[in-house]
C-alpha cells in the first residue's frame, strides 16, 4: 500500500487564493499516518492533467490516491479513472451542507461524483464530516465514506504559561477566514462580555488577510468594539502554520462559534498548544464544556469564562482530541486496508 493525499496548489490560481489549509490537513493527516507505519505522503497539484501525468510516470507505484476537496471536474476523473483500474481513488469533502451552499462548484458537483462512485469500482466520495456522510447515504441510500481529518499531536500537551487569574490581561483569539457562518460578531460581543463579566482588560486577537465573502462582518466588528474600551482589537497578519502556532502560545482562549463545522483547525491547534476555545455544537469532538449557543453571545461568554476558571480546561481539550484521533485512525486505516 502507498498513499497520496493530493491538495490544489495556491498558486495556480490568483493572488488571492488561498488553499493553506487543505495543505495543513493533509500534511498533518499524512504524518499521523505515518506514524502508523503507513506509507502515506501528502502533495500539492495544480490541475488534473498534472496528476494524470504523474500517476503514467514518478507514482506509477501508488496504490491509493485521496483528493483532498473537490477541485478536478467528474468527467475528467472518470476518464482518470478509468485509465488507472487498479489504484484505488476518493475526493474527500471539507465542508458540511452549510458551506457548501456558498461553493458553487462543489456543491453542483456532489451528485455527479456520486454518479462516478457507481459507475467506477475504484472511486469512492468521502468527507472528512461524519455529519455530511451519514446524511448523504440517509437521503440517497448511496454509500458515503467517512475519511477524517487526522492532527498529529505530541506526546503529551505542555502548558507552562501561568494559567489566567484576575488581574492578567485576558488574550482572546478569532482566528481563521472571515466568512459569514464564521459568526464574528457573536464572538465579538461575547469578548466584550467577558471582558465586563472577569474585571478584565481584553486584547482581541482578530486574522485579516482572508475576507470571503464577509468583509462587512470585520468593518462591524470594529464598529461594535467601540462600544467598549476594556476590549482592544488586535489584528494579526495571515501567519504561515508554525508562526500561527507560535502565536497561540500567547492565548489564553479562542472563540469558534461556526454555524457550521467539519473538523476546525484553529480550535486542534489550541488544543496542541492548551488553549482552551468556545465553540458550537459543530465542532463535536471538543469537551462538552467547550460547546455554547452559537446564537447567543452570552452563552458564549459564560463558557469562557467557566473555561477560564478551569486550570485543566487545557487537557481536557488535548485528551479529547487524542481519543478523537484514534477513532480517526481507524476509518482511514480500515480504508487503505480494504
Amino acid at each position: 500500500m502507498k498513499a497520496i493525499l493530493l491538495f490544489k496548489n495556491p498558486a495556480i490560481e490568483s493572488a488571492t487564493a488561498c488553499h493553506q489549509g487543505l495543505g495543513i490537513t493533509a500534511a498533518t493527516t499524512a504524518l499521523s499516518l505515518r506514524e502508523q507505519r503507513l506509507d502515506v505522503t501528502a502533495y500539492p497539484v495544480p490541475h488534473g492533467e498534472y496528476i494524470w501525468s504523474q500517476l503514467a510516470g514518478p507514482w506509477s507505484d501508488v496504490t491509493h490516491v485521496v483528493m483532498e476537496a473537490p477541485f478536478v471536474d467528474a468527467p475528467f476523473l472518470g476518464k482518470l479513472f478509468a485509465a488507472f483500474p487498479a489504484k484505488r481513488f476518493t475526493l474527500v469533502y471539507h465542508s458540511n451542507l452549510g458551506f457548501l451552499a456558498q461553493d458553487g462548484f462543489a456543491g453542483a458537483s456532489l451528485p455527479l461524483y456520486m454518479a462516478l462512485e457507481a459507475s467506477q469500482k475504484n472511486f469512492c466520495v468521502a468527507a472528512n464530516s461524519q455529519k455530511l456522510a451519514e446524511s448523504m447515504q440517509a437521503a440517497t441510500g448511496m454509500p458515503f465514506t467517512w475519511l477524517p481529518n487526522l492532527y498529529h499531536l505530541p506526546a503529551q500537551t505542555r502548558r507552562e504559561r501561568e494559567p489566567w487569574r484576575a488581574g492578567h490581561i485576558l488574550n482572546v483569539g478569532l482566528f481563521g477566514a472571515s466568512r459569514v457562518l464564521k459568526n464574528w460578531l457573536t464572538a465579538t460581543v461575547a469578548s466584550m462580555i467577558m471582558a465586563r463579566t472577569l474585571g478584565a482588560p481584553v486584547r482581541f486577537h482578530v486574522s485579516t488577510g482572508r475576507d470571503e465573502g464577509a468583509a462587512q462582518s470585520r468593518q462591524n466588528l470594529q464598529a461594535i468594539l467601540g462600544l467598549n474600551p476594556s476590549v482592544t482589537l488586535v489584528p494579526v497578519p495571515w501567519l504561515s502554520h508554525d508562526d500561527f502556532v507560535r502565536y497561540l502560545y500567547g492565548m489564553d482562549l479562542l472563540l469558534q462559534p461556526s454555524f457550521t463545522e467539519t473538523f476546525n483547525n484553529v480550535t486542534a491547534d489550541g488544543c496542541a498548544c492548551g488553549v482552551p476555545s468556545v465553540v458550537s455544537a459543530a465542532v463535536g469532538w471538543v469537551p462538552q464544556s467547550w460547546m455554547a449557543e452559537p446564537d447567543s453571545a452570552l452563552a458564549i461568554a459564560n463558557a469562557g469564562c467557566a473555561l477560564m476558571r478551569n486550570r485543566n480546561a487545557g487537557l481536557d481539550g488535548w485528551k479529547a482530541l487524542d481519543s478523537y484521533n484514534r477513532d480517526a485512525r481507524l476509518a482511514w486505516t480500515q480504508w487503505l486496508m480494504a
